[in-house]
């Protein structure tokens, strides 16, 4: 009777899978560096690897479900941290970054997804980051594309009121402008009053080729009972693709009304450079753990001013030369170059960065190579 059962209940999990559509997506990444930071004093050298796997389920044409494991970050032959897995006798950590539900209204052409998801900002200036909440998604309001979501980041006790954070995020786009938008309410900071936060990342993109312009500007307003603070700045990337040559110009802009500047960046704008930002091969992060180097950081006291120009060269078919250089105002300097070999689903690049923090006795350094494998 048991083994009847049982088979009863194997039979209907194969009936039911095949009635569903599995495709799968992801990138297996393994890279190796060697690099000094002069922050920490401290020179190192990995190999690390990761794999991100994604899972899409069709229950029917309107309703989706979506998980998102990423497997590592795993640095070789550790045992200890969040970077375990590398050695012998180590598991490696799964991190689960997308687990919703997404259900297509045919009617009104919208979607509606609830669970943890990932979201990004137009420039990554404010998010770049997966989350738990909902979002509703319209093809077309007013002519615009148009996000409206509500983001629980934090849950604090669930047995008492008022200590929650909470977002509320718009997003619409058009052509050739849009504008993205967040209400936050902190219920409870870490002085222990609640304090709202109002930002707003309007934006312009025009392609006039061969030029390509991106305008965004950032406004953020906290109020809480004892202090408004106003937080303003903005972004700017203009390009020009005179073939087989890119060259262009990146800069980021951001000040404070008060004389102490107060960050509210991401962490994952991209301003290609690795040493003093986030770059396409080298995101600074060792596992779990983040080299010590100058992303979001200025000695000057009022303003973060950052400006980076860039070229990009295609040498053959499948390889191109990337270089840049930036400067930080009264903090630093980069410079840095890589070769690329794209062959689709692969990717194989050699990088190296330069760059001198003012006032360190020693320059900073990276010298690396990537290798990617990506599947959709």
């Amino acid at each position: 009777m048991c083994k009847t059962f049982i088979s009863l209940v194997m039979l209907s999990l194969v009936c039911l899978l095949g009635a569903l559509e599995f495709t799968l997506d992801g990138e297996a990444r393994t890279r190796a560096v060697m690099y000094y930071s002069d922050a920490s004093d401290q020179a190192g050298s990995h190999i690390d690897s990761k794999l991100w796997l994604g899972t899409n389920l069709s229950v029917n044409p309107d309703l989706n479900l979506r998980l998102n494991l990423q497997f590592g970050d795993v640095v070789w032959g550790s045992t200890t941290g969040g970077q375990a897995g590398g050695g012998i006798s180590a598991g490696i950590p799964v991190t689960a970054y997308e687990l919703y539900v997404d259900y297509r209204i045919q009617a009104i052409r919208s979607n509606v997804r609830v669970g943890q998801q990932y979201w990004a900002d137009h420039r990554s200036l404010m998010l770049d980051d997966s989350f738990s909440g909902v979002t509703f998604s319209s093809d077309d309001v007013l002519g615009l594309q148009t996000t409206l979501g509500w983001i629980k980041q934090v849950e604090g006790d669930r047995h008492l009121a008022g200590d929650d954070v909470n977002s509320f995020l718009l997003s619409a786009r058009g052509k050739v402008w849009g504008l993205q938008a967040f209400y936050t309410m902190n219920e409870a900071d870490s002085a222990g009053a609640s304090t709202d936060i109002i930002t707003a990342l309007p934006y312009l993109v025009w392609d006039l080729k061969p030029l390509n312009i991106d305008l965004t500007g950032i406004l953020q307003h906290s109020i809480s009972p004892t202090a408004n603070d106003l937080d303003y700045g903005a972004a700017a990337r203009i390009s020009a693709e005179l073939k087989p040559v890119e060259l262009g110009l990146d800069a980021l802009w951001y000040a404070n009304e008060d004389p102490q500047i107060n960050y509210a960046l991401s962490q994952y704008y991209m301003n290609k450079l690795y040493i003093f930002g986030v770059g396409q091969h080298f995101d600074g992060w060792v596992g779990w753990d983040q080299v010590n180097w100058y992303w979001g950081q200025t000695d000057a006291p009022d303003m973060y001013l950052g400006t980076v120009g860039f070229a990009n060269v295609a040498l053959a078919k499948n390889l191109g030369l990337f270089a840049a250089g930036g400067l930080v105002l009264k903090t630093g300097w980069e410079a840095n170059a890589g070769l690329e070999l794209d062959l689709g689903n692969f990717q194989l690049a050699a990088y190296g960065a330069y760059g001198q923090h003012q006032g360190a006795a020693r320059p900073s350094y990276l010298i690396g190579s990537t290798l990617k494998a990506s599947f959709y």
